[in-house]
């Protein structure tokens, strides 16, 4: 695969790993750096607690207005309920599972087509693997790492059946963790190395070579830091308002929201309930800002 060409506008759909905004602030450095003569436009569509289901239902407001001609597409972490692995194993949990994975399976094979249709170029990532064996962290789920091989593995079949581009995400960095440790304690996660690791990754594949690892330069700071905002919009539009009060005016949402927050005990989820709280009546400002890389 060739870097991408003069004049392409690429769309990064996925989910938290994408939303956090680190992998593609690498790519577009690298690009700035070594093809400052190409006018390639990026764009992260990436939703925190995000699936295929969740592209689907945002790709007419979140990704086609960006008029992409090129979409990369990295999921089947949420898709996959590990949470169940942490239930005994019965055949109620198995179902369960296979029902997620068909689920699954069919959703990335509509948006894979939705995308396609439009005459948009995908190009389809494989999951990041669950880092079962990282010595460091929380207590495993145990079958984690076999779980995500299978939905990478789904995502090789799909890109061969569609004759899709593949990068091989899950390969890359299932080898990498023999070598070291770059997973955060919920080995979900990336820490920054590992985020820097799959931009690596994505560029090798596109034939170039990330170099050595820099942090993100502090020009680009202030836009990464509005994107990882008006990212978490969207992870609390998911996550929290969900997809039956999608279409509900903006004053219900937010109330919606107030009453979550008021009950809600986890940290994780009252800071997204917060986030957008304060920063969804602003969000075509913010939209404005992080459509400028």
């Amino acid at each position: 695969m060739n870097a991408f060409p003069d004049g392409a506008r690429v769309a990064f759909l996925g989910d938290s790993l994408v939303a956090a905004n680190q992998t593609l602030a690498h790519i577009i450095a690298h690009y700035r750096r070594h093809l400052p003569e190409r006018d390639v436009r990026f764009f992260n569509c990436g939703i925190s607690g995000g699936s295929a289901a969740s592209m689907l239902l945002y790709l007419e407001e979140d990704t086609l207005p960006w008029q992409p001609t090129h979409a990369v597409i990295a999921l089947g972490v949420n898709d996959s309920r590990r949470d169940l692995l942490a239930l005994p194993q019965s055949p109620d949990r198995y179902a369960k599972l296979l029902e997620a994975y068909e689920k699954h399976c069919a959703a990335y094979r509509a948006l894979c087509c939705a995308l396609t249709e439009r005459g948009i170029a995908v190009t389809l990532c494989t999951p990041a693997p669950y880092a079962e064996y990282q010595p460091e962290g929380n207590e495993p789920l145990r079958g984690g790492y076999a779980l995500m091989a299978g939905y990478a593995d789904f995502c090789r079949r799909l890109a061969a059946e569609m004759r899709l581009p593949l990068c091989d995400y899950h390969d890359y960095l299932t080898r990498r963790l023999q070598e070291e440790s770059f997973y955060g304690a919920d080995r979900i996660h990336p820490n920054a190395h590992g985020y820097w690791h799959i931009a690596r990754c994505f560029l090798a594949w596109q034939g170039m070579d990330i170099g050595e690892e820099q942090p993100i330069p502090a020009d680009m700071q202030p836009w990464h830091e509005t994107v990882c905002r008006y990212r978490r919009i969207w992870g609390g539009e998911w996550m929290i308002v969900g997809a039956a009060r999608y279409a509900l005016p903006l004053a219900e949402k937010l109330r919606h929201v107030e009453a979550y927050l008021e009950t809600q005990e986890r940290e994780v989820m009252r800071g997204f309930a917060r986030a957008y709280l304060a920063d969804k009546p602003v969000a075509d400002v913010l939209r404005a800002v992080v459509g400028k890389r």
